[in-house]
């Protein structure tokens, strides 16, 4: 690397292994909050998944998305949500869950804010209904 270059932040995260640390709490979290459960196609899509398959794939996204060398190979954000219908009430709860694991996985501020960055990003092609 050249001193000119800024460390990726796949690589202030830590890589891989710290990505996934912090991917499986989020998921444990998101499983199980009452307020994403309350939407029925939620509830019925994470009692059908893979946990470990999930945690894998969004993992492996994150890790991409953050610049590392790993390729995301599932499905888009738009073909993997727009049947849940999820609101903007709930992707406030998906959010929150985000933030609450960002927080207990000791990961900096100025990370945080380009995850959560990366995670807005994506918004448009989640979050379907306006309710």
């Amino acid at each position: 690397m050249h001193a000119e270059e800024k460390p990726t932040l796949y690589e202030r995260l830590g890589g891989a292994w710290k990505i996934a640390i912090f991917i499986d709490d989020f998921i444990d979290r998101i499983l199980v909050d009452p307020r994403l459960e309350a939407n029925p196609r939620v509830k019925e899509a994470s009692q059908r998944i893979s946990k470990a398959g999930f945690k894998y794939l969004v993992t492996e996204m994150t890790c991409w998305a953050t610049g590392g060398p790993q390729t995301y190979t599932g499905r888009s954000m738009g073909d993997s949500h727009k049947h849940l219908m999820i609101t903007e009430a709930e992707w406030g709860s998906f959010m929150d869950d985000f933030q609450q694991t960002l927080d207990k996985c000791n990961v900096r501020k100025p990370e945080q804010r380009e995850l959560i960055a990366l995670l807005e990003s994506s918004k448009a092609a989640i979050v379907v209904s306006q309710g």
